[in-house]
């Protein structure tokens, strides 16, 4: 698997290149049972004969190896198909952890911090951390979703080519579906954010006004 700074590209190079000496040997070995199975029915080779016993062991060992190389070929794929995807996930972990952090910043400031009651209910320093805290989660969110939709898409390219089966299609696609039905949700939230502390400044300046009338 891919853990050093030359980039995936580098790695899934190298794993395309071993698929193609594999499927090589495959067909090596599809020849060499192809040519002991033919040469057994051609002779009529009966099973007491050792003649039988030895192109029967071919044939034997010629399908064993086949079908290693071919669970090999699926193990490739996956390693192939991982890479293509690390840079997506690794993106996807650090959006989803910078929100997280903004999220535990915004909670940490108190309502009563964000206004200035004293002169004229104006938005503090805290209250301007607070709506830039949130104008940057409803950013990135929205790149969130912009990247899981593109991710649908590259799902369906996977599925198409038949580098995933069905059933690991399904199961991405909704859980990418998922994912961004959540965001959406979270960008709703936040501009509501917003607008309430805008709302509590002007009902509180209100509030003010009546009580000096």
């Amino acid at each position: 698997m891919y853990s050093g700074s030359e980039g995936p590209e580098v790695f899934i190079n190298l794993n395309t290149g071993l698929l193609a000496s594999n499927n090589g040997l495959i067909e090596q070995y599809k020849a060499q049972w192809d040519e002991a199975v033919k040469y057994m029915g051609e002779n009529q080779l009966q099973i007491d004969n050792p003649e039988y016993q030895e192109y029967y062991k071919r044939a034997i060992e010629a399908e064993t190896e086949i079908e290693n190389l071919l669970a090999n070929q699926e193990e490739i794929k996956k390693n192939i198909r991982d890479l293509r995807w690390k840079s997506f996930e690794d993106l996807q972990k650090l959006i989803k952890n910078t929100i997280s952090d903004f999220d535990h910043l915004s909670d940490m400031i108190r309502d009563a911090e964000m206004f200035d009651w004293e002169f004229g209910i104006n938005i503090t320093d805290k209250g301007y951390a607070n709506l830039a805290l949130l104008a940057e989660n409803i950013k990135n969110t929205k790149q969130q979703i912009k990247d899981y939709r593109e991710a649908l898409k590259r799902l369906d390219e996977e599925v198409e080519n038949g580098n995933i089966t069905q059933t690991e299609y399904n199961e991405k696609s909704r859980e990418y579906v998922e994912i961004i039905q959540d965001a959406a949700k979270s960008v709703i939230g936040y501009e509501d954010s917003i607008i309430d502390m805008y709302k509590s400044q002007i009902q509180a300046e209100t509030d003010l006004l009546q009580k000096n009338i």
